[in-house]
């Protein structure tokens, strides 16, 4: 199944609709965003951090879970 990284700021409204989209396309979703989630040791594919404040600091990071991950 196809896998999409999707960045969410930290509070945003959209997520559940961005997530039930993503679920009708038949896509599965890693969310990143700047906050580590809570949950994220149990579904380590589904969730990434990093430091959108500095965009070339997130590059080196997406590239080593795509590495394990397929995004």
């Amino acid at each position: 199944m196809p896998r999409l990284l999707l960045l969410l700021p930290t509070r945003t409204y959209r997520t559940p609709a961005l997530l039930a989209a993503a679920a009708r396309c038949g896509v599965e979703l890693t969310v990143a965003s700047e906050e580590p989630s809570s949950v994220s040791q149990l579904n380590p594919s589904g969730f990434l951090t990093l430091p959108f404040s500095v965009p070339e600091d997130c590059v080196a990071p997406v590239l080593a879970f795509h590495q394990q991950f397929h995004v």
